[in-house]
């Protein structure tokens, strides 16, 4: 038994360990894959596609839209894709304040933008999804503050 309770306190902590590793490498993929898929999308269909936080807060998840109204902000109806929101204990701030943009039919952007995805846990590493002007994105490992 006492084995048992050695193990066990050892093994839960790597564990939690893991599956929050997990959920900051998801995100951080998913944010990527939102990404092309919105300069995808504006290369296929040759017109302006628009990429952005849910109601302004990366926290809500993320919307890729078509803008149907030409008001540069998303409407129920518009989506092409939702992404869901993040788990609670991950936040992913900007290194501008803007929450959207818009790919244009070329699948450029004109605002480069660094997205920085961390965890409650301090000093821990995170994730940097960077956006070039030339609409490519690349994920790297970044240590959070």
């Amino acid at each position: 038994m006492a084995i048992a309770g050695i193990l066990l306190a050892i093994g839960v902590p790597s564990f939690t360990q893991l599956i929050r590793n997990n959920e900051l490498t998801s995100v951080t993929n998913q944010i990527q894959g939102a990404l092309t898929f919105a300069r995808s999308e504006a290369i296929k269909q040759g017109q302006p596609i628009m990429f952005g936080a849910r109601q302004g807060n990366w926290a809500n998840g993320v919307v890729v839209w078509e803008d149907g109204d030409d008001d540069e902000q998303w409407d129920v109806g518009e989506e092409l894709r939702l992404w869901e929101p993040l788990p609670e204990t991950l936040d992913v701030t900007g290194s501008v304040s803007v929450t959207e943009f818009t790919f244009t039919a070329l699948g450029e952007v004109d605002t480069a933008i660094v997205l920085d995805v961390c965890d409650d846990r301090v000093g821990e590493n995170g994730s940097q999804v960077t956006l070039l002007v030339s609409g490519v994105s690349a994920a790297s490992d970044f240590v959070c503050p």
